[in-house]
C-alpha cells in the first residue's frame, strides 16, 4: 500500500495535537475578531476557520497514512510498534473529532452572520 515512514515520538504527539490546537484557536480568534467581522465582513473569520479546519483534515490524512502503513520505522529506543499503531489511530480518530466540533462550530457563523 505505501511504503513505511520514519517517525518518533514527537511527531505522534504533533498529529495528536494538531486538532485540538486548530479548533481551540479557530474559536479563540474568532471571538477575538467578532466586532471587526461585524463591521468589515467575515472574510477574516473564514480565513481562520478554513485554516485550522485544512490543518487538521491535513493531520487526519497524516495519522491515517501511519496507521495504515506496513510496518513503521520507528527511531531507536523511542517506542514500541504496539504503542506506535495505537497512538497513530487515536491521533486519526481525535482529528476526526475535532473537524466535526470545528465544522458543527463555524457552519452557524457562516450561515447566520448575526452581528447584534
Amino acid at each position: 500500500m505505501g511504503a513505511a515512514h520514519s517517525l518518533n515520538r514527537s511527531s505522534l504527539w504533533l498529529a495528536l495535537s494538531i486538532g485540538p490546537f486548530c479548533t481551540a484557536t479557530a474559536q479563540l480568534s474568532s471571538y477575538a475578531v467578532a466586532g471587526v467581522a461585524c463591521e468589515q465582513g467575515y472574510a477574516v473569520m473564514q480565513g481562520i476557520t478554513a485554516t485550522g479546519l485544512a490543518l487538521t483534515v491535513l493531520a487526519c490524512v497524516w495519522s491515517w497514512r501511519i496507521a495504515h502503513s506496513p510496518q513503521p520505522m520507528l527511531t531507536a529506543g523511542e517506542m514500541t510498534p504496539a504503542s506506535a499503531m495505537f497512538m497513530a489511530r487515536f491521533a486519526l480518530l481525535s482529528n476526526v473529532f475535532f473537524v466535526l466540533v470545528n465544522t458543527a462550530f463555524n457552519v452557524p457563523l457562516l450561515l447566520l452572520h448575526d452581528c447584534r
